[in-house]
């Protein structure tokens, strides 16, 4: 899953959030005049609500956890996101041969003497 799916998601979910919020405000109008059949309606509507929010935590959830992976992190939480990631480790890097110094090279023995 890619980063845009993951924001995608969060932003249904923060949409969900906002639609429910607005009908229960709604709601509080609908209980002051005691409309009990507009409130059993309401609760229908709620748990249609309930399942797009699990669906939209569920598809939040997959996603943090697939950008986890692939950061290397073992384990999902804000002080884990906080923390810097680990020190890559690279090859050192082989110095380039010096001309006349392989195993090939001729050298001339020290005068004796």
């Amino acid at each position: 899953m890619s980063i845009a799916t993951a924001l995608d998601a969060l932003r249904r979910l923060r949409l969900l959030l906002a639609e429910e919020v607005e009908r229960a405000r709604d709601e509080r109008r609908l209980l002051r005049g005691l409309d009990g059949t507009a409130l059993l309606e309401r609760a229908s509507g709620r748990a249609r609500f309930n399942a797009q929010l699990a669906e939209a935590e569920l598809a939040v959830a997959e996603g943090l956890r697939a950008l986890a992976a692939r950061a290397g992190l073992t384990e999902l939480s804000l002080e884990a996101l906080r923390r810097p990631p680990p020190a890559r480790t690279w090859p050192t890097p082989t110095p380039p041969a010096t001309r006349g110094s392989g195993p090939t090279s001729r050298r001339s023995s020290p005068p004796s003497g």
